[in-house]
């Protein structure tokens, strides 16, 4: 169970294998969040109300952090940091 979280929260990801395995999009859901799916190339939209930001593939480039004024956290679904760029937030 999801302890008492803030509601409204905004996850977005590029990833799109991310979530699709068990229940948790219900759990985001029931938890009053929102989960954005998009790709590298539809991101701007869903970058700008992200406070959550769950990468795959695609870089991470300081372009797109600054698109998310909202962002608190950049988190990586997969291995390897090599594609987000940590000096541009």
């Amino acid at each position: 169970m999801i302890p008492d979280l803030p509601k409204g929260v905004t996850l977005v990801t590029t990833s799109p294998g991310f979530g699709l395995a068990g229940d948790l999009t219900d759990r985001i859901s029931r938890a009053g969040w929102r989960l954005l799916r998009c790709t590298a190339e539809t991101a701007g939209d869903e970058l700008s109300e992200a406070d959550f930001l769950i990468a795959g593939l695609p870089p991470v480039t300081a372009d797109s952090l600054a698109a998310a004024p909202r962002l608190r956290a950049v988190l990586k679904h997969g291995v390897g940091l090599d594609a987000i760029d940590m000096t541009g937030g």
